[in-house]
């Protein structure tokens, strides 16, 4: 598994975080939207 970080650059010290196990690939980052706001509409669940 690796781990790397990724500057989010909005924010002092944010950051995204991708990991990778076995080729493939994973980016999280907090900026998912909340389930009420109107500007950042939250993640959509995919499989």
């Amino acid at each position: 598994m690796r781990a790397t970080f990724v500057p989010a650059g909005h924010i002092l010290a944010a950051a995204h975080i991708r990991l990778t196990v076995q080729g493939v690939r994973r980016h999280f980052t907090g900026d998912l939207g909340r389930p009420h706001d109107p500007l950042m509409h939250p993640r959509k669940h995919s499989v």
